[in-house]
């Protein structure tokens, strides 16, 4: 598996998989109503590159197939992690957490702070991540929960 940097023709592919999770593993622990709030389709592709390509993004990959992504803002904002279906359970989203741990030591962040699912809690858990708080969101009309979760980080 290689962790690498986002590039602008991973966009639609990334759209696809955050999709399709959302509406396999989704229904894990989220309702059907509450997985079609949270992805009701794929998000636009033009409009993900241009937020992707501002932050530091991150693809797991194998064989040329993307296994999952995860994002990273400028203030430690652990933005997303998703791991395909077929590849849950294999280490993909420890190794995207550990990218963007390497990347906040670099810029100098001292703390990494997301919003995680029911489904991603545990793997920030066996990374360290705190829990904050218990968090209801409501999405397009629909009410989901989520988990504030925090880790400082050693620079």
């Amino acid at each position: 598996m290689l962790i690498r940097d986002y590039r602008p023709a991973d966009a639609a592919p990334l759209t696809r998989l955050f999709h399709d999770t959302i509406h396999s593993t989704g229904l894990r622990e989220y309702s059907q109503a509450q997985v079609a709030a949270w992805s009701p389709s794929p998000p636009d592709a033009e409009r993900w590159h241009a937020r992707m390509s501002t932050r530091h993004t991150f693809v797991a990959e194998k064989d040329g197939g993307i296994l999952g992504f995860a994002e990273l803002e400028e203030n430690g904002h652990f933005d997303m992690l998703y791991v395909a279906k077929e590849a849950i359970g294999t280490g993909v989203g420890g190794a995207l957490c550990d990218a963007v741990e390497t990347r906040a030591r670099a810029l100098g962040i001292a703390r990494l702070f997301t919003e995680a699912s029911k489904i991603a809690r545990p793997v920030f858990e066996r990374k360290g991540y705190s829990l904050i708080a218990v968090q209801s969101v409501t999405l397009n009309g629909v009410t989901l929960t989520n988990y504030r979760m925090e880790k400082p980080i050693a620079l």
